[in-house]
């Protein structure tokens, strides 16, 4: 209940006061996967979902930070989202992405692993993309969202990254998170 009364909200603030416009919807497949989406302000989560929907279900990995109070940990753990700890291997958050993508959800994240770096990826997401075999959902959001301006969600087409030959390594989860970051800032409209 308490999910679906934020989504509702969500909605209301996505539509109304930032006038988003979303394409790409016929590239949902209605199935889950990961969806990897560019990362410029505290909002693309919400304008991610939003453009999604909400089926099959959501899970956001989100900076351990958020996490770090019982006030707004019970809140993001009711959202769907887990926490990850930038900078390391966090087996937990990897453990947990395994088990959202293996049971058929929707896992969100976003490549360069904090906001805006356009032009780097962490490795995470190439990582879990060929070690899953899991279909990558690229998505674009506006960079620059304001009140009562057009922002917009463009969804691109699912594609299953091509898993090398041989055994995988830093070199080819940094190779796979580059690509998934390129058709991300593919969907930018040009000016």
């Amino acid at each position: 209940m308490f999910f679906k009364f934020c989504y509702f909200l969500s909605k209301i603030v996505v539509y109304l006061f930032y006038r988003t416009k979303i394409t790409g919807r016929e590239n949902l497949t209605g199935e889950g996967c990961m969806v990897c989406a560019n990362h410029s302000s505290w909002m693309d989560p919400i304008f991610v979902g939003v453009g999604i929907g909400v089926k099959p279900r959501l899970n956001v990995m989100a900076k351990q930070e958020l996490f770090e109070k019982k006030i707004s940990k019970w809140f993001f753990t009711k959202l769907g989202a887990f926490p990850v700890k930038r900078g390391e291997s966090d087996l937990a958050a990897i453990r947990k992405s395994y088990s959202v993508l293996g049971s058929g959800e929707t896992l969100i994240i976003f490549p360069e692993g904090t906001r805006y770096d356009k032009n780097h990826a962490k490795s995470g997401a190439g990582m879990l993309a060929l070690r899953t075999g899991c279909t990558v959902l690229p998505v674009y959001v506006s960079e620059d969202k304001r009140i009562f301006h057009r922002t917009q969600v463009i969804i691109g087409k699912p594609f299953v990254p091509e898993k090398p030959e041989g055994k995988l390594g830093h070199d080819h989860y940094a190779a796979c998170s580059d690509e998934i970051l390129r058709r991300i800032y593919e969907l930018e409209p040009k000016a």
